[in-house]
């Protein structure tokens, strides 16, 4: 349960969110004009500044979500070799075989047929939920 003091303090840091993606916006369409002028050091300045400011809206979107429920979230967590997983769409289980710089994972399932047991298949992070230790699946 939320209580007045976390929802204060991620109020706080939504609008600070709110506030880089305006800067993104400006920076964007600024490196737009940039581009068109032909001046292609101010557009990669324009642009380094954008992604910059993307990161920054993220992060403090992050920190909103965690001072409402106590945790990250789940796209949020690090998935290490071993972990038991699920899919958010489908609900397949299995557990972690590699992972990869990008967030994405290798998963071997635990339903796969007896010839590709010991095969995996690397699934992109956004699906992905590490299954918390008390959980059964």
């Amino acid at each position: 349960m939320a209580t007045a003091e976390s929802i204060r303090m991620a109020d706080g840091y939504l609008s600070l969110a709110k506030y880089y993606l305006r800067a993104r916006r400006r920076a964007v369409a600024n490196a737009v004009g940039m581009k068109r002028l032909g001046d292609h050091s101010a557009w990669a300045k324009a642009m380094n500044s954008a992604i910059k400011s993307k990161r920054r809206a993220r992060l403090h979107a992050d920190a909103a979500y965690h001072a409402l429920y106590g945790y990250a979230p789940h796209w949020r967590d690090v998935i290490k070799i071993g972990d038991k997983i699920k899919t958010t769409r489908a609900g397949r289980t299995g557990r972690v075989v590699k992972t990869y710089k990008d967030g994405s994972a290798a998963i071997r399932w635990d339903n796969a047929p007896k010839p590709l047991y010991g095969a995996h298949e690397r699934m992109p992070r956004s699906l992905l939920i590490r299954a918390s230790m008390g959980q059964t699946t």
